[in-house]
């Protein structure tokens, strides 16, 4: 669920996933058959009880470098949208401090919203981005065909 929450993976990724770990047990969980009959989204929507699957919470840092190297560079929009992102995930990431992806966001927050420059944040991402995604794009060490479903939920 944090894949596709995260934008990481799409909901027919998701679908393929559960598919792939529903062949390979001879007793597939309950929450692989709803993700794969139902699909992420409406999974995503019911409460713990009928749906028991525990979603991380990742600091902004681990986020960016799951996000940020699958960018269009050329697309304004996405940029802007991505701007948008690190401006609000960089003030709410708590012990990271002085990190370079945290400074970056507060940098894109001020160009946004206390400059109200969009061109100007569009500027300091392309000129930013590729420097930091050589420095830090281990910090999401996941790969969605290495996921699995564990039988205890809680």
């Amino acid at each position: 669920m944090t894949f596709w929450k995260q934008g990481i993976a799409s909901e027919d990724d998701i679908i393929a996933w559960a598919d792939a770990r529903i062949r390979e047990s001879e007793k597939p969980d309950m929450r692989l058959i709803d993700l794969s009959t139902l699909g992420p989204k409406h999974c995503d929507k019911l409460p713990w009880e009928e749906f028991p699957a525990t979603r991380l919470q990742l600091p902004f840092p681990v986020i960016f470098s799951a996000v940020a190297p699958s960018l269009d560079m050329s697309d304004d929009d996405a940029l802007l949208e991505f701007a948008k992102r690190a401006s609000i995930e960089s003030i709410s990431t708590d012990g990271w401090g002085g990190h370079p992806i945290i400074r970056f966001g507060y940098q894109v927050d001020h160009l946004l919203h206390d400059m109200q420059s969009p061109q100007s944040a569009l500027r300091y991402i392309r000129e930013q981005l590729p420097d930091l995604l050589q420095r830090y794009s281990d910090l999401w060490p996941y790969r969605l065909d290495d996921v699995r479903i564990e039988a205890d939920a809680s």
